[in-house]
């Protein structure tokens, strides 16, 4: 059986996301959930775990939209309710966990930078910030090295010169024009720093970027493994379009080939069990992946 491509719907969703359009993007997401879901259910797919996953994850996304339109809408408390909805679904997830401190500190920063009244803007912010935090150490439980941690890095120093910010204005509202001027030198040492950090990332500058994950692009583009954790081995699958080799698996030599949709399991010994790595390289574009797999407990 054949399914629409839920990886182009993602894609979809995320052009018109860049346009504003909550309402239409948050369709196209609700929609990749369902090919997703589809595809996952199909009794010959061998990636249907990983397609599960994402269904979930698109589910969340959806609501990420939803939440954002009502905000648009001056429907705070719904949107609220919403996007408390969406951290909820990706809570649920096994690899998706770490973006429900994300999305939220998105969510918080954004209704931060709205706020007039100084000190309830840098609390809001100082709020954004440990999400953020939170979301970083839950992702590097996983993989430290992973993209998304320069997004995050930069949207922490973005909320940081913006609290900097915020302080200048309470202390100048209190008179106070000496440290207020020290706290807007602050601010911009850590624009300075945002920026740079962004460009690493691949992000906008003093931009917020709800959905950072670039799977669909990987995943229609290169062969790209999603992993799972079994009691004693760890389950690769490739969603993506190229066949893959894969080289080590923590300190266990590989050498197995993985074709787009196949799956294979590879024996984990208890010694290399916690943070794990895999190394593949795309038999197509000869290019080498060093990922980090679910933490092996």
């Amino acid at each position: 059986m054949q399914f629409s491509d839920p990886f182009q719907s993602w894609q979809k969703a995320l052009s018109l996301d860049s346009e504003r359009e909550f309402e239409t993007s948050k369709s196209w997401f609700s929609q990749a959930a369902r090919f997703f879901f589809d595809s996952g259910s199909d009794a010959s797919s061998h990636v249907g775990r990983a397609f599960f996953e994402y269904s979930t994850l698109m589910d969340a996304f959806a609501s990420v939209q939803q939440a954002r339109q009502l905000k648009l809408n001056s429907k705070y408390e719904e949107s609220l309710s919403e996007f408390t909805r969406a951290a909820e679904i990706l809570r649920s997830s096994v690899h998706f966990g770490f973006l429900s401190g994300y999305e939220s500190g998105c969510a918080t920063l954004e209704s931060a930078l709205e706020i007039k009244d100084p000190d309830e803007a840098f609390q809001a912010i100082k709020n954004a910030i440990a999400l953020f935090e939170q979301s970083k150490l839950a992702l590097g439980f996983r993989d430290e090295r992973h993209p998304i941690v320069d997004v995050i890095d930069s949207l922490i120093k973005y909320s940081i010169s913006e609290a900097f910010l915020a302080e200048s204005k309470s202390l100048s509202q209190n008179g106070k024009n000496d440290e207020a001027h020290r706290k807007i030198q602050q601010s911009r040492a850590i624009a300075v720093n945002h920026e740079v950090l962004a460009s690493k990332a691949g992000t906008k500058p003093r931009s917020i970027d709800y959905f950072p994950l670039m799977d669909w692009n990987r995943a229609r583009s290169t062969g790209f493994l999603v992993s799972f954790p079994e009691q004693d081995s760890i389950w690769l699958g490739n969603v993506g379009s190229n066949s893959v080799i894969v080289e080590t698996l923590g300190k266990n030599k590989i050498d197995q080939v993985i074709d787009p949709l196949e799956s294979v399991s590879c024996p984990v010994s208890s010694s290399s069990k916690g943070r794990i790595r895999v190394v593949y390289v795309d038999l197509k574009e000869q290019k080498k992946y060093d990922e980090g797999c679910l933490l092996m407990i």
